[in-house]
């Protein structure tokens, strides 16, 4: 039986773990990509915010809300996430809900 302080510790493992990603991955794709550029182009500039905008700022913010309702929907599945291969089934979760059975196309997709 799971105690209310192991849930929680759970649950801000999760989310400091999701924020943490994204400011990194973040940080260096827009490096990489020069994300400045790219936020001007004449197509990509109609649904992004401008690179500097408040707005860019406030998305890792919000990251801590979205990282918070990750952890809650991987709470029931924390048993398995935390045996022998558990990262092979979180990354099959992954990749086949937020890749394979995307709700809608991505920009520029075919």
């Amino acid at each position: 039986m799971t105690t209310p302080r192991h849930t929680g510790a759970f649950l801000l493992k999760v989310t400091a773990a999701h924020v943490v990603t994204y400011l990194l991955v973040g940080i260096v794709a827009s490096a990489i990509l020069d994300y400045e550029r790219i936020f001007e182009m004449p197509i990509i500039r109609d649904f992004m915010k401008p690179f500097g905008s408040t707005a860019v700022f406030v998305g890792p913010v919000v990251q801590a809300l979205r990282g918070a309702i990750l952890a809650a929907v991987l709470l029931p599945f924390r048993s398995v996430l935390a045996g022998r291969r558990g990262w092979l089934w979180l990354w099959l979760l992954i990749v086949g809900i937020g890749i394979f059975s995307t709700p809608a196309a991505a920009p520029g997709s075919a």
